[in-house]
């Protein structure tokens, strides 16, 4: 072992003392143990960011270098914390589809969305606009994940295998929420649900509606649950370049002109090279008595509006990919465009 002197100063003259055993920690450079040694700062700083939520991180981070620093060295428990405080019904499904709880919750705080108050019944619900080519099918295994979200809980939704026309199966999504519950009529009537698109990396979130209550409860299934009108612009077509605001406009137009000729041959057309459908909720339940009720299944189904042009598994699924892929947190030009069904309907 290497050994040093300790020099002690005596009347101006250094004198050796004695000798003392060198060990190799003992000789470290001051960047050595700076680097090594804990950092009381950078310590209580991480300390103090798990108590913070998701935006409140994101927003820590940008401050500077060693902030940023300091967020990212959050374990993933911290950020799941941050995940369940943000969205509680979504949480759990994003541990079990293993997604990022750091990238899941930047795209929850990014979701997509109609503006404005949710929308609650059939005549109240919101209109997305995007470009699609309908060349480009989509199967929906390929396409994003459909998540129905009711009581708490949230699934992704899959074809229905158990029906055996295949007709019926390429129009409707399902997702099996047995539980113990059961309802009562009025509980029925006031459970929400909610529906989201969700890229199945979990980074990317396009909200379809939140917080729909039914519209009518009759022989063990609700009514219109739930809802989003889709328009899709033919990327090639003849309305390619027009305002999204006036082609939506446009499509209501012919629903309100609808109803004033319910009699008559003559109907507005939908304009040029632009398809249409309408996506509803239902919830499926199990009478256990005259007055209790035992939740089965959900269901999003379409092909079922009188003016849906967009009816088989592929078409919906296209548009659904081509609304997330218009993101405008990824994709801030495009010309997709949320509207809330507070335009005009009368």
């Amino acid at each position: 072992m290497a050994e040093t002197t300790v020099l002690c100063f005596c009347g101006g003259r250094r004198q050796p003392l004695h000798k003392v055993p060198l060990s190799l920690s003992m000789v470290r450079t001051r960047a050595a143990r700076r680097r090594d040694a804990p950092s009381l700062v950078s310590d209580t700083w991480s300390h103090a960011a798990s108590f913070l939520g998701a935006a409140d991180l994101f927003r820590v981070e940008g401050v500077s270098r060693g902030h940023r620093a300091v967020v990212g060295s959050l374990t993933q428990d911290v950020w799941r914390g941050a995940v369940a405080a943000a969205s509680p019904q979504l949480s759990e499904l994003c541990r079990a589809s293993n997604w990022s709880p750091r990238t899941f919750a930047r795209a929850w705080l990014q979701r997509w969305r109609a503006a404005g108050p949710g929308p609650s019944q059939v005549d109240e619900k919101p209109m997305l606009c995007v470009p699609w080519n309908p060349l480009e099918r989509v199967a929906q295994a390929d396409g994003p994940h459909v998540v129905f979200v009711v009581d708490g809980r949230a699934e992704i939704m899959a074809l229905d295998l158990d029906e055996p026309i295949s007709q019926a199966r390429d129009r409707r999504l399902i997702s099996h929420l047995t539980n113990d519950k059961v309802y009562s009529d009025e509980d029925v009537m006031d459970l929400t649900t909610s529906c989201f698109l969700i890229a199945q990396d979990g980074s990317s979130i396009v909200e379809l509606w939140d917080n729909a209550t039914a519209y009518e409860y009759s022989g063990g299934l609700t009514f219109e649950h739930g809802g989003i009108e889709l328009v899709a612009v033919h990327t090639n077509g003849a309305n390619c370049d027009a305002p999204a605001q006036i082609l939506m406009t446009a499509v209501r137009e012919r629903e309100n002109h609808s109803a004033a000729l319910l009699f008559e041959d003559a109907h507005p057309s939908f304009p040029a090279d632009v398809d249409f459908v309408t996506v509803m909720a239902y919830l499926h339940f199990d009478d256990e008595d005259s007055t209790l009720h035992r939740m089965l299944r959900a269901e999003i189904s379409w092909n079922i509006h009188e003016y849906d042009t967009l009816r088989t598994m592929d078409e919906v699924t296209g548009v659904f990919a081509a609304a997330l892929g218009n993101h405008p947190a990824t994709h801030p030009d495009s010309s997709a465009v949320f509207q809330e069904a507070s335009l005009d309907r009368h």
